[in-house]
C-alpha cells in the first residue's frame, strides 16, 4: 500500500513538473508586446468606471498615446470585452483627445510630458497605465515593470478613486506596490 502511494505521488509530482514546463515554454514564446497587452486587458477587468464614464458609446476605448509600438501590436486586445463593450484600439497624437478613452496607454516616449498629460486627464475617469520609471508615483493609476522577464504593476489607488475608478481588491493583491 505504501508502494503503490510513493508510485503514485512520483507520478503526479512527474506530471504536473512536466506540465509547468510545457507552460514555461509557451510563455517563453509570448512576446513582451503579447504579455502587456495581455496585462492590460486583464487589468481592464478587474475596473469598475462610473455609469457617466460607460455611457458615451459601445465601445471601450484603449488610447495608446507617444511613439512606439503599432496599433497593430496591441491587437490582442481588438474586438475583445470589457463590461460588454467591444475593445477598440487607437492611436492619438492629440493629448485633448485622449479623454474620450475608458483607458489610456502612455508609451515610455512620453517620459518628459508624462506630468502634463495626466493633468490634462485629471478630471476625467480615465485608467492611466505606462511602463515609465515613476509613472505611479506621480500620479499614474498603474505602473507597469518588466523585471526577471516577469510582467509586474503598482496600483497608485489614490489616483483611481479620485477619478471615480473602482479596483477589485482581487487585483490589488497581485500588485507589487499599492499606493493609497
Amino acid at each position: 500500500m505504501i508502494f503503490r502511494t510513493r508510485i503514485y505521488m512520483f507520478v503526479l509530482i512527474t506530471a504536473l513538473f512536466l506540465h509547468a514546463e510545457r507552460l514555461h515554454a509557451e510563455n517563453q514564446q509570448l512576446s513582451e508586446q503579447q504579455l502587456k497587452s495581455a496585462i492590460v486587458y486583464n487589468i481592464a477587468r478587474y475596473v469598475t468606471w462610473p455609469a457617466s464614464t460607460m455611457n458615451n458609446g459601445q465601445s471601450f476605448t484603449v488610447g495608446i498615446f507617444g511613439q512606439g509600438r503599432s496599433v497593430s501590436q496591441w491587437g490582442g486586445l481588438q474586438g475583445k470585452t470589457v463590461h460588454g463593450r467591444k475593445i477598440t484600439v487607437r492611436r492619438f497624437t492629440d493629448i485633448d483627445e485622449l479623454v474620450n478613452c475608458q483607458l489610456v496607454f502612455i508609451e515610455s516616449s512620453e517620459r518628459k510630458n508624462v506630468l502634463r498629460i495626466l493633468a490634462v486627464l485629471k478630471d476625467y475617469s480615465i485608467l492611466t497605465i505606462s511602463e515609465i520609471e515613476g509613472f505611479s508615483h506621480n500620479g499614474g493609476m498603474i505602473a507597469l515593470h518588466l523585471v526577471n522577464n516577469r510582467m509586474t504593476f503598482e496600483i497608485n489607488l489614490k489616483s483611481a478613486r479620485t477619478m471615480g475608478l473602482d479596483i477589485s481588491s482581487n487585483l490589488l493583491k497581485l500588485a507589487t506596490e499599492v499606493i493609497k
